[in-house]
C-alpha cells in the first residue's frame, strides 16, 4: 500500500463514518460493486479519476482531501471572481445532521463556483429527490451553523458611480452594489451577498447612534446575523421595530425579533417591542419613530416569470426571499389583487403597498391593516428627509420597487446586486 492509497482509504473510511452510511450504500450509489468499495477501504488500490470525482461530489468534500492534500478535512477556504468563503464543517455534526451541512454548502458551490442554473442543479444525483425549498433549508442550515462563512464580496465601483451620478442630490456613498459576475440565480445566495456587503460595509462603520430602526425579512435577518459583536459600537443604542405581524410564524423575520437579536449581539445596546394589537399602548414606539435617523428595510416585488424585463410577466404573488417569510400578508395581497391593480403595483415595504408612482394603494391597506402594523408614512419619510433609509436587496423581481423608492422619497441609500442596480440604469435611460 503507498501513501496515496492509504490517505484515500483513511479518508474514505472516515467520509462514511461521518455521513452514517455503510460501503455497501455507498456501492449501489455509486453503480459498483461492494468488494470494489472494500477493495478502496482496505488500500489496494484508488478508483479512476472519473469516479473519484464523482465520490467527492457525493460527500461534499474537495478530491484533494480524499489524497491527502489537505492537514484538515473541514476548514477550508475558497474564492471565484472575488468572492471568498470558508467552510468549516463543525467536528462534532455528524451523520445526517453532517449531510444537511455538506448539502448546503455544495448547493452553495454548484450555484456560486460550477455557475449551475437551480433547474440543472435538480437534475444532480445529490439534489434530484428534493424540492427548492427544502435544498434552501439545507443552505440555511450551513449558514446557520457558521459551517459556511463569507469572507469577501466584491463591489462594482462603476455601478455605484453611475448610479451616484444618476441621483446627485443624495449623499456621498449613497449606493453600494455587489459585483456577481455570473448569472447566479440562487435568490438566498444573492440575498446573502447584499446582506454581508450592508453588514460590513455600513452596519459596522455605524457609530454610537442613539436609535436605530430596523425593518423584517430574511435579507434584514442575514443583515443582523452577520453584523460582527462589538462591545463600544452600539453602546447606549436602541433598536427600534419599524412593524409589527398578526402572524406568529412571521415572528422568526420579524422586526421584533431581528430587533432582540441585535441587543443580544451588542451587550450595551437596548431594543423596543412594538406590539401588533391594536388597543396596545405603543407610544414610546411611536415616539421612537419621530427620532429615527437610521433605517434598515427590505423590498419586495410581484414575482415575474423572466428574467428579461421584454418578456417577463407578473405572477400576482409578491416575492420574498424565503418561502415562509409573510405567508400570510401575501396570501391577503394576493386575494385583494385585481388584474387592474397588478398593473399598477409597484412593489411593497413594511406591509405597505405602493404603486408605480410611489404612492399607497389605499384598496389594499384596509385587508393588510388586519394583518401588519408599521411605522406612519409621514414618519417614514421625516427619516428619509433628515437621515439614512437604506434598503438592502437582491434580485430582479425586487428592482422595480428598489427603483420605485429611490425616486419618490421612500429610501436615499441602496445595498444591491448588480441586477436591480442595471435595472435602474436602464430604466432611467
Amino acid at each position: 500500500m503507498n501513501d496515496l492509497e492509504a490517505h484515500f482509504a483513511l479518508r474514505l473510511t472516515q467520509a462514511i463514518d461521518e455521513l452514517g452510511i455503510t460501503g455497501k450504500e455507498l456501492a449501489a450509489e455509486l453503480n459498483h460493486s461492494e468488494a470494489t468499495v472494500s477493495n478502496w477501504r482496505n488500500g489496494k488500490y484508488l478508483p479512476d479519476v472519473y469516479t473519484l470525482a464523482i465520490i467527492a461530489h457525493y460527500f461534499g468534500k474537495p478530491v484533494d482531501w480524499f489524497l491527502g492534500s489537505y492537514e484538515t478535512a473541514d476548514d477550508v477556504r475558497h474564492e471565484h471572481k472575488g468572492i471568498v468563503w470558508r467552510v468549516n464543517i463543525p467536528q462534532n455534526a455528524l451523520g445526517q445532521q453532517r449531510r444537511e451541512i455538506n448539502l448546503g454548502v455544495l448547493l452553495f458551490d454548484s450555484l456560486v463556483r460550477q455557475n449551475l442554473g437551480l433547474d440543472t442543479i435538480r437534475n444532480l444525483p445529490d439534489f434530484k429527490d428534493y424540492d427548492i425549498e427544502t435544498l434552501y433549508g439545507f443552505l440555511k442550515i450551513a449558514l446557520h451553523s457558521n459551517a459556511l462563512q463569507l469572507v469577501a464580496v466584491p463591489r462594482n465601483h462603476d455601478l455605484e458611480q453611475r448610479l451616484q451620478r444618476l441621483y446627485p442630490h443624495l449623499r456621498e456613498n449613497s449606493f453600494i452594489v455587489a459585483d456577481i459576475q455570473d448569472k447566479n440565480d440562487g435568490t438566498l445566495i444573492r440575498a446573502e451577498f447584499v446582506s454581508f456587503l450592508a453588514a460590513t460595509e455600513v452596519f459596522s462603520k455605524i457609530q454610537y447612534p442613539d436609535l436605530i430602526g430596523i425593518g423584517a425579512g430574511y435579507t434584514v435577518l442575514r443583515m443582523a446575523e452577520q453584523a460582527v459583536p462589538s462591545m463600544d459600537q452600539f453602546r447606549g443604542t436602541t433598536w427600534v421595530p419599524l412593524m409589527s405581524f398578526r402572524e406568529t410564524i412571521t415572528n422568526r423575520y420579524g422586526a421584533n425579533f431581528i430587533c432582540e437579536l441585535l441587543a443580544n449581539k451588542f451587550p450595551k445596546s437596548a431594543h423596543q417591542y412594538y406590539a401588533f394589537a391594536p388597543e396596545a399602548q405603543n407610544d414610546v414606539i411611536f415616539q421612537a419613530h419621530d427620532n429615527l435617523r437610521t433605517a434598515f428595510v427590505s423590498m419586495n416585488g410581484l414575482g415575474r416569470s423572466s428574467r428579461s424585463r421584454t418578456t417577463a410577466s407578473d405572477t400576482g404573488d409578491f416575492r420574498t426571499a424565503d418561502f415562509a417569510e409573510f405567508a400570510r400578508l401575501r396570501r391577503v395581497y394576493q386575494r385583494l389583487t385585481t388584474p387592474e391593480m397588478r398593473s399598477r403595483i409597484g412593489g411593497s415595504f413594511l406591509g405597505y403597498v405602493f404603486d408605480q408612482q410611489g404612492k399607497i394603494i389605499d384598496d389594499m391597506m384596509e385587508g393588510a391593516n388586519q394583518e401588519v402594523g408599521q411605522i406612519s408614512l409621514p414618519r417614514w419619510k421625516a427619516i428619509n428627509g433628515r437621515g439614512r433609509v437604506w434598503v438592502v436587496a437582491a434580485r430582479l423581481y425586487k428592482a422595480l420597487p428598489v427603483w420605485i423608492a429611490i425616486r419618490t422619497g421612500l429610501a436615499n441609500s441602496l445595498v444591491i446586486d448588480n441586477e436591480i442596480a442595471e435595472f435602474i440604469l436602464e430604466a432611467e435611460r
